[in-house]
């Protein structure tokens, strides 16, 4: 994770640390364990969404607020575009190749179509 983008949980840990309550008290007020909103403020656990949904009403905010969603905020980056732009680019050419498949065997379609996703896989650092 890079240091300038934030976690939701880390959003969620802002709000528990600034509620002017007790770790304990919280985890009781959702009848859930200290250890669980310990966890989540430390960084060590996801919270299950019932306790997203039970935190956000305990501190009377949207559950968005309460993770610091932004609609948008999640787009894609370049790297994850070129891939979708690959696997999009080998989609076609398997649909254009089966639509000569007296020209191509089972097996070359098959050993085409891992030889390219090795390429993909290759170019992005997947492997």
């Amino acid at each position: 994770m890079s240091a300038s983008k934030t976690t939701y949980t880390d959003s969620i840990a802002r709000y528990i640390n600034s509620s002017g309550k007790s770790q304990k008290e919280i985890a009781d007020e959702l009848s859930i364990s200290q250890s669980t909103i310990s966890g989540i403020v430390n960084g060590e656990r996801d919270p299950k969404l019932s306790t997203v949904i039970g935190l956000a009403d305990l501190f009377g905010v949207s559950i968005d607020t309460l993770t610091g969603y932004t609609p948008g905020s999640h787009a894609k980056t370049q790297e994850e575009i070129r891939l979708e732009n690959e696997l999009e680019r080998l989609d076609n050419n398997v649909k254009a190749c089966a639509k000569w498949k007296e020209e191509w065997t089972a097996s070359d379609m098959a050993e085409y179509v891992s030889q390219e996703i090795f390429l993909i896989l290759h170019r992005h650092e997947l492997l």
